[in-house]
């Protein structure tokens, strides 16, 4: 399970609200784990209900019991939301409209349009198959307002440490790669072809 802190969005929205009024929107499908206290054990659930760790005594043999007994707790209402988000970002977003945090999956396209979009070390091959990535592009394209940018790519190769990340730029027809970091996006063609639906 990965999710953003939403702290790398907060350091882009203080650069550019510096000198320009913006909104920015930072999301993640997995903003928040739940904790439910089950007798001795503590069990931790995604934001799906499922189990992500149980801690207590004795928690192999009984892993299963425990999970089923919290997962009663989860459904009664009592578990405790833990958000993801870094506690600066969920400071700022409290007192300011202009910078908020969402949870949202890029699997179901979004109604309103955003002159930048960015998705880093998510919509790669280790960890989805190229349908799934297809699917997301698919939700993600139409949300780019025209003549807006869509940053695609990692932050970091596992290899040497560089990012390797491709801006697209929404043209009347279709998105053209405007620039690559190393190598850039590793599905970019993909990105062409399907931009091309999307006029």
């Amino acid at each position: 399970m990965a999710a953003s802190s939403a702290i790398t969005s907060l350091d882009l929205y203080r650069r550019l609200s510096a000198s320009h009024q913006v909104t920015m929107r930072a999301s993640d499908y997995y903003d928040a784990i739940h904790l439910v206290r089950a007798v001795l054990w503590h069990v931790s659930f995604d934001v799906e209900g499922h189990p992500i760790q149980v801690e207590g005594p004795l928690r192999r043999p009984l892993k299963r019991l425990v999970v089923r007994y919290a997962r009663a707790g989860l459904k009664a209402g009592r578990a405790e939301r833990l958000s993801l988000f870094h506690p600066s970002a969920r400071a700022i977003a409290a007192r300011d409209p202009h910078f908020q945090l969402a949870k949202e999956s890029f699997f179901s396209p979004l109604a309103h349009r955003y002159h930048v979009v960015r998705v880093m070390n998510a919509l790669i091959e280790q960890h989805l198959s190229q349908d799934r990535i297809e699917a997301a592009l698919r939700a993600i394209i139409p949300t780019v307002a025209e003549r807006g940018l869509l940053v695609l790519g990692r932050n970091a190769d596992e290899e040497d440490g560089r990012i390797q990340a491709t801006i697209f730029a929404r043209g009347r027809d279709a998105f053209f790669a405007l620039h690559d970091m190393s190598e850039g996006y590793s599905m970019k063609a993909v990105v062409l072809a399907l931009s091309r639906s999307y006029p």
